[in-house]
């Protein structure tokens, strides 16, 4: 049977023997047929019926035993190699690796809790934990693994002489078009000047670092807020001042009382659906935040990282007049893929061409490949119909999780909101440390509230949950139970 599927980026050519077409005569393998492979494998290997040493099935007898290709057994095998599951020996085959990494295991602090942003960040990439709480991400299956798996199973045509090159400094020209207009779109005043492309969120936030910082510069920070945001400033030698953050947005006494004080350089906040309490600042307290800007002569950097899940006339910083000035900062990479690292900044035209400089000497430029890829799925109208179907998952996971939560002991004192987090307290008498150091035990991740806030600072005990993950019952069964006892050793 062939699969019929045609991408708006290439020509199907031929047929493969394998139940996929052939793109330019380059032979895919399905990758439910690997992945059959792989986790049968995988789970001998962790049941230990397969034993550290031990040789793998031949991989004509595994394709024979299995009726398919020997091609789909190889591509699981080296699946397995690069997961440090399996060694491979030249001549010799595949074998049962002698350390094995184990789902739970933890040989470290850093794996033991995440309770600071580097431990944190380590978890979210090595996955070690089987629930996943406090994820920064959704699961595969709401982006790559979905329906635009299918999509990035082709990969992109090769049109003209230049994709060979760098590419463009400031990006792929007609992303950078299609950018402009759909942030005009959002009431944000912008045009291929005022845009360029970067590796996601985290390489605008170090251009912009780096261009407008120095050594013992101050700024201000939503708290709690966004702790890689955090971690990259504190690495640049800048000093950080928290402005609390309200279930409207920030606290805007405390943000005049702050810049009185302090007199930072810039404010750097997420307006849209926030990270980790899942607030959107109000329309009133848009306007309020950019006239004390303006007064204080600070610059602002706007995160609008959950752009694409918020509904249409959410009113932005960048969408309102002001007398300061501006950087808005987008990202893909949580809509479609992390791995596609793809984002931009829209800024006026001279803080563009500055930042672009930056971006040349640190990277060059950003990958042609990948930025065509994105307008070509957002052209096409994939990317809009992928957004639906994600925006009802979402919707549906936040209210079946706050409802959990409630149910379980925990409060929500910032409400719910259109992106992937909650943010609720604990119970009194139960601590971050509790809950984090013993649902690491129970082989749950979980962050704690204290990594969100810029100065690790005590206050009200609370959590990030994913809503992706937040009715999961082994957490739920763990939190009653931690509860009940009144926290650690209660």
């Amino acid at each position: 049977m062939t699969n019929n599927l045609r991408t708006p980026f290439q020509c199907v050519e031929g047929s493969g023997g394998d139940g996929l077409r052939q793109v330019r005569g380059v032979r895919r393998v399905p990758v439910r047929r690997v992945d059959e492979v792989y986790e049968r494998v995988r789970g001998q290997i962790e049941a230990g019926r397969l034993e550290p040493g031990e040789r793998l099935p031949p991989i004509r007898g595994m394709a024979d035993e299995m009726r398919i290709s020997r091609n789909s057994v190889v591509q699981a095998y080296e699946r397995l190699v690069a997961d440090s599951l399996v060694v491979a020996r030249r001549g010799s085959g595949f074998y049962v690796a002698h350390a094995l990494p184990r789902m739970g295991e933890r040989t470290s602090q850093s794996f033991r809790e995440a309770t600071d942003a580097i431990s944190l960040l380590r978890e979210q990439l090595d996955r070690n934990f089987d629930a996943r709480i406090g994820d920064g991400r959704p699961p595969a299956g709401w982006l790559e693994a979905s329906e635009l798996q299918r999509y990035f199973r082709f990969g992109i045509s090769v049109r003209s002489g230049t994709d060979y090159g760098y590419g463009e400094a400031a990006g792929y020209m007609p992303l950078r078009r299609l950018i402009a207009r759909r942030l005009e779109e959002r009431g944000i005043a912008a045009g291929p000047d005022t845009v360029f492309t970067t590796f996601g969120a985290n390489h605008a936030f170090d251009l912009i670092t780096r261009q407008y910082l120095s050594r013992g510069d101050c700024v201000l920070v939503d708290e709690p807020g966004y702790y890689p945001l955090f971690a990259k400033l504190r690495l640049a030698g800048v000093r950080l001042i928290g402005v609390r953050r309200l279930p409207d947005g920030p606290d805007i006494e405390d943000l005049a009382r702050k810049i009185a004080r302090h007199r930072p350089r810039g404010l750097f906040t997420q307006t849209v659906a926030h990270n980790p309490t899942g607030t959107t600042t109000s329309p009133e307290k848009c306007a309020a935040v950019l006239q004390l800007a303006g007064q204080g002569g600070l610059f602002v950097v706007e995160d609008d990282t959950f752009a694409d899940l918020v509904p249409p006339g959410t009113v932005r910083l960048a969408s309102l007049p002001s007398r300061c000035e501006v950087i808005h900062v987008g990202t893909f990479s949580k809509t479609l893929s992390a791995s596609l690292r793809s984002g931009f900044v829209s800024a006026p035209p001279e803080v563009v061409r500055q930042l672009v400089a930056l971006k040349m000497l640190g990277t060059v430029a950003t990958s042609s490949y990948i930025e065509r890829f994105i307008f070509e799925l957002i052209d096409a109208g994939q990317y809009a119909s992928h957004l639906r179907r994600l925006g009802q998952r979402v919707s549906a996971s936040v209210a079946q999780t706050a409802a959990a939560l409630r149910a379980t002991g925990f409060g929500l004192p910032f409400g719910t909101g259109p992106g992937y987090y909650l943010y609720p307290s604990l119970p009194e008498g139960v601590s971050e440390a509790d809950i984090a150091h013993e649902g690491a035990e129970a082989g749950i991740f979980i962050a704690p509230g204290s990594v969100f806030s810029p100065g690790g600072a005590a206050g009200p005990a609370h959590i990030r949950v994913n809503v992706a993950y937040g009715t999961d019952a082994a957490f739920h069964a763990f939190a009653r139970d931690l509860f009940a006892r009144g926290g650690h050793g209660g």
